[in-house]
């Protein structure tokens, strides 16, 4: 009995954790269908690209800002409440869109949803973090992470299928559905009132008063911000990435692009299923560098593409690299932390993410004028090898420091 009592207390696929995957699925689908669905919505209301684009990186920078208060807020306040919080300001954005479609509300309220999805998300990170038993953190976050990118694979192309076939303001509601579906089941998600967090997570105020200081422990966590900034110089070619991808293979006259983002999404998710195993076997710093490597070779592809088929094999290789690095570096983030910093950690890794994207788009956009696609996408090869360079060279100080 007592070897059966340990086997369940080391378990990942518990009740709660199944529970908040079920959360991180419906969730991503909300997200991931708005964000495809959004910008053909402000063109069928009559914005002009420019606009567009401006209503688009105004929405990011919401949520990097966001993400910066999340870890705080979620930590003084509690998972549960915040998560609530988050997902109930992106459901009345869904809302509003069907009830004032009026151009100015509709910004108003993507802002308001930038402000939700970024609580929520943090917020289900950091509860993953928490349920997680020590002994298989490392494959937990993994396994999280798969939660999260099933929903966003499937979001994305349902997203795009049904405004394709049914364009109206009342799909929002649909996606309402996935998101309602998130907010019930995240009230069922009570573990912090139970006896085996008492002692794990303790929400401590953090007075702003001690200057400059004060501020950075009320918003960063310490132990997070090396990979984050790893992450920071990862995610600068994503940026780019997403952003030309689409112009870059319409310039090959290459159609049919759904087929790509599937094929990258499905490497995507076996590459992280072997990311702990493979960490374990080989040591985090070395199944980094190959996944580094990895995407190197997939960005070198894209610079050298003529055709689909090259596409196809660099998104596939983009996406076994990404499967690596991202659960990796996340776990990075979070394992050092104190149980009740949890949520900074997670919010300062997921703000370089973002940070590090959003660079990368504004910045290639311009690079990309001078020097073309191919010149972008060499360019960006060269950022992932001093990245590289910049993550060995550290995890190796970190390594020499603790000998």
């Amino acid at each position: 009995m007592a070897q059966s009592s340990g086997t369940a207390a080391t378990s990942v696929w518990n009740r709660r954790f199944l529970l908040l995957g079920s959360i991180s699925v419906s969730f991503g689908l909300s997200t991931e269908m708005v964000f495809t669905i959004f910008p053909l919505y402000l063109a069928y209301l009559g914005f002009h690209l420019a606009e567009i684009g401006i209503i688009s990186g105004t929405y990011t920078f919401c949520i990097l800002i966001m993400r910066l208060s999340s870890g705080y807020l979620i930590d003084l306040y509690g998972r549960r409440s915040m998560a609530l919080t988050g997902l109930a300001c992106f459901v009345l954005g869904l809302i509003g869109y069907v009830c004032f479609p009026l151009p100015l509300v509709t910004v108003l309220l993507r802002l308001l949803q930038g402000i939700g999805m970024s609580l929520a998300t943090v917020t289900f990170s950091t509860m993953a973090a928490d349920l997680l038993p020590s002994e298989r953190f490392a494959e937990g976050i993994g396994y999280f992470g798969l939660f999260s990118t099933i929903g966003s694979m499937f979001g994305s192309i349902f997203g795009l299928y049904l405004w394709e076939n049914y364009p109206s303001a009342r799909l929002f509601l649909l996606v309402g559905i996935f998101s309602g579906l998130a907010w019930l089941l995240t009230t069922r998600m009570n573990y912090e009132q139970g006896q085996e967090m008492k002692h794990r997570v303790h929400p401590e105020k953090i007075p702003l008063t001690n200057g400059m200081l004060g501020l950075f422990d009320a918003f960063f966590e310490k132990t997070a911000l090396l990979p984050g900034m790893i992450m920071l110089l990862y995610a600068f070619p994503m940026g780019g990435l997403m952003t030309f991808l689409f112009p870059f293979a319409t310039s090959l006259g290459v159609s049919g692009l759904t087929a790509i983002y599937a094929t990258q999404a499905a490497c995507l998710l076996f590459s992280r299923l072997q990311a702990a195993a493979l960490a374990k076997r080989f040591g985090v710093k070395n199944t980094l560098t190959a996944g580094m490597l990895i995407t190197t070779t997939a960005l070198l592809l894209m610079a050298f593409a003529t055709n689909k088929t090259i596409l196809l094999l660099a998104a596939g290789f983009y996406g076994i690299g990404g499967g690596l690095c991202f659960p990796l570096l996340n776990i990075m983030a979070v394992e050092k932390a104190p149980s009740q910093r949890r949520g900074k950690a997670n919010s300062t890794y997921m703000a370089a993410s973002d940070l590090g994207a959003s660079l990368g788009a504004f910045t290639l956009g311009f690079a990309a004028t001078y020097i073309g696609y191919r010149g972008v996408f060499f360019f960006c090869c060269l950022v992932l090898l001093f990245d590289l360079l910049l993550m060995r060279f550290k995890l190796e100080q970190r390594q020499a420091k603790l000998l």
